[in-house]
């Protein structure tokens, strides 16, 4: 992980938030005169909230949260080829 990213350890893993992610905020709520910063942040929250649901119906984990100026990473403490073998071994009577 770079230098540069502050990170907060929680139950559900790490959270690393990127110091342009900040800036990137600033510049678009000082340009930002139909105050669409609120929706755009809530809309881009439920999103990444639906990742982390469709994770943990899953039974993955996450190992850490990033918030970059782009968008935000969730990464897993497994590998999706850990579910389908998963899966697979719980369907043997195939």
């Amino acid at each position: 992980m770079s230098h540069w990213k502050k990170r907060r350890r929680t139950k559900a893993g790490r959270i690393a938030v990127s110091p342009f992610f900040f800036l990137l905020l600033a510049l678009f709520a000082a340009v930002d005169r139909q105050r669409l910063l609120f929706p755009i942040l809530s809309a881009a929250a439920l999103h990444e909230a639906g990742h982390l649901a469709v994770l943990r119906l899953v039974g993955g984990q996450i190992e850490q949260f990033t918030l970059t100026p782009f968008g935000g990473e969730l990464i897993d403490a497994w590998y999706i080829d850990d579910y389908i073998h998963r899966q697979v071994e719980s369907a043997k009577f195939l």
